[in-house]
Formats: C-alpha cells, sequence, structure tokens
C-alpha cells in the first residue's frame, strides 16, 4: 500500500463518497444491488486506503480514502459518472445525517441507525477504517443516541409498515370486518416485505405472501403458518383480499386495473415499491383506497420533532471532528504507511 505523501490527503478533507439512493434512481439501484457490481466496487476499492461500504434496502454507498485523488477521479468518471459524489466535509456531514435518520424517506426512522451501527463494528473488525472513518464511525453510533436523550427525535416516528398496518386496522374497523374474516396479500419478500408480513400476523388471520422469488415467498409463509400463491396466478385471486401490500423491485405493474375485481367490495392497497408497481388509475375506483411511499411518508413527518437540535449536534460533532482531525495532523506524517501503522498499534483511532 505505498504511495507517495503528495498522492493522498488523509484526513477529513480526503473523505470521499460515491453512493446511489432507490428514491433518486429506482432501476439503476435495483440493477447494481442485483448484479452487485463488482467490478466497478473493486476497482474503486483497489484505489483506497480506507473504506467503509453501507449497503440498505435504500441507499448503497461506499466511503473512502483514495490513495491517489488523480486515480479516484479517473475511476469516478469511467465506472460511476451517474452515481452520486460528495467529498471532504460534505461527505461527512451526510453520513453523520444518514445515521441520525435525517437523510431517511422517514425522517428520524429508527433502522437506518442500526444498519449504520452494524457497518461500522464490520468494518471495524476487518480493519478497513483506518484512523479518520474509524472516528467517523464512532460519532455515526454516538451521535443517534445524543439526539434521542436530548430530543424526541424519532420517538414518535412510526415506520413506513406501521404506518401501513395502522391503516389497515382502522380501515378493518371501519368495515366492521372480525379478525377471522379479514384477509391480507404481501407481494414482495425484501427487507420491508417482510417486516410487513411478520407484523400483520399477529393481528389478522389470514395471510398470502407471493413473490417473483417463489422459494422465498414458500419459506416466509411456512415460517408464519400463512398461505402461498404463486404470482402468475395473482389477477385471479385478487377477489379474496381485504388488503394488499405490494412491496417489489419490478419494473414493471404488478396490479392492473383490467385484473381488479368487478365487484363493491372494499379493499386497501399499499404501493410501497419503488419505482411503483400498482397501477394508479386504480385510485378512481370508488371502493378502492390507494396509498403509496410518498403519501404515507408524508403522514409520517408530520409528527417530526427535535430535527433542528439534531442537525445542531451534528454541526458540533463536525467541529469537534475537525479539531481532532487538525491535532493528529500535527503530529503524524500524512502517508498511508505511517497511518495504517498507527491505526494496527491503537495510537491515532
Amino acid at each position: 500500500m505505498s504511495v507517495t505523501t503528495s498522492a493522498v490527503t488523509l484526513g477529513i478533507a480526503g473523505v470521499q463518497m460515491i453512493g446511489l439512493s432507490r428514491t433518486q434512481s429506482p432501476s439503476l439501484f435495483d440493477r447494481v444491488k442485483a448484479n452487485r457490481d463488482s467490478n466497478r466496487l473493486d476497482a474503486a476499492l483497489d484505489c483506497a486506503c480506507y473504506y467503509l461500504l453501507l449497503e440498505t434496502c435504500e441507499r448503497l454507498e461506499l466511503y473512502l480514502i483514495p490513495k491517489s485523488a488523480e486515480r479516484f477521479n479517473r475511476i469516478f468518471r469511467e465506472n460511476f459518472a451517474v452515481w452520486n459524489r460528495r467529498a471532504g466535509i460534505d461527505a461527512v456531514t451526510h453520513f453523520l445525517s444518514v445515521a441520525t435518520g435525517l437523510e431517511s424517506r422517514i425522517v428520524g426512522e429508527k433502522h437506518i441507525r442500526q444498519q449504520v451501527r452494524r457497518a461500522v463494528l464490520h468494518h471495524l473488525e476487518q480493519e478497513t477504517l483506518g484512523p479518520v472513518l474509524s472516528k467517523l464511525g464512532q460519532m455515526a453510533i454516538h451521535i443517534p443516541r445524543l439526539v434521542s436523550a436530548q430530543t424526541q427525535f424519532g420517538a414518535k416516528v412510526l415506520e413506513i409498515d406501521d404506518l401501513a398496518i395502522r391503516e389497515v386496522m382502522d380501515f378493518r374497523t371501519h368495515a366492521k370486518s372480525p379478525k377471522n374474516d379479514f384477509h391480507s396479500l404481501i407481494v414482495g419478500t425484501g427487507c420491508l416485505g417482510r417486516r410487513i408480513a411478520r407484523n400483520l400476523n399477529t393481528r389478522t388471520s389470514q395471510i398470502t405472501i407471493t413473490s417473483r422469488d417463489s422459494q422465498r415467498a414458500e419459506a416466509l409463509a411456512a415460517e408464519l403458518g400463512a398461505q402461498h400463491v404463486h404470482l402468475s396466478r395473482l389477477p385471479e385471486t385478487l377477489d379474496r383480499y381485504d388488503s394488499i401490500f405490494v412491496v417489489t423491485q419490478s419494473r414493471d405493474f404488478v396490479l392492473h386495473s383490467p385484473d381488479w375485481p368487478q365487484d363493491t367490495r372494499r379493499r386497501i392497497v399499499f404501493d410501497l415499491s419503488v419505482p411503483r408497481a400498482v397501477d394508479p388509475t386504480l385510485s378512481q375506483y370508488t371502493n378502492v383506497i390507494l396509498h403509496d411511499l410518498e403519501s404515507l411518508a408524508s403522514q409520517a413527518n408530520k409528527t417530526v420533532d427535535g430535527q433542528h437540535i439534531a442537525e445542531r449536534l451534528i454541526a458540533e460533532a463536525i467541529e469537534k471532528l475537525k479539531s481532532w482531525d487538525a491535532f493528529r495532523r500535527e503530529l503524524f506524517p500524512n502517508t498511508c504507511e505511517l497511518a495504517s501503522d498507527l491505526s494496527r498499534k491503537g495510537i491515532a483511532a
């Protein structure tokens, strides 16, 4: 890992982030996640002194300190031109904002905190972080706790699955449907689909699960004691369900208006896919209540409290990080070799 001092910046100024989010570029995000785009990522990792990879249902972000700024710029142009890119303080601020839930679709949601924590601990164990990213990772774990201790930020936040299930329970109550007569369908077995299925399993007696991955759908149905139907049979079974959750990564509609049952039974439908997988013209049916991600997120974000305090705590943490970084760089030469050696010995971490 030998580089010249002039070729690399190891402090905060050297931090780079390249990433994708499902909300910004759903088709590219799903393609990258499916194929892992290992050759491109390998090219970026080969250029890194240190790195941290954050991978969730909604985002894929690589934070790194490159060995050579010139080489990294070339790799970015050749392989990641359509990805998001941040550098220096901007990258650091973004990471802490992500860790705190400020960048989430539902502001303040807590799942991202757990995901960031797991990523940081994994890369600490793998010794890929180095001093600056280690310090940043520690802050990413600590700041959300500090925010929770000082504010109600995130305390009252309902996750997408909680909001959707609350809507279903209200719908069932107004319809005066007994628990054993209420039938729910879940299309998709990804992160969100599994959470909904497990949450819903304790509240309704009849659940059916389907997915493009039939084996995963069958396995989840068996785990929950639910029913399974093959996705190809979905149109002919739609008349059975009172509530439908569509949580897929399909590039095409899964529910189409022409397939909708021609009866008067009221149904509630949730399109929680990106891109949308339910024909939006279903909302024109008088007996259909159609929710999507944006409408549920809008409901959740109305209850968010303490966001400005979270932003202030992040700004204060960044000032402390700058002071730490300046002190460290006064003490140690700015080379990968020395920083790596000190990190292994626990001196500068």
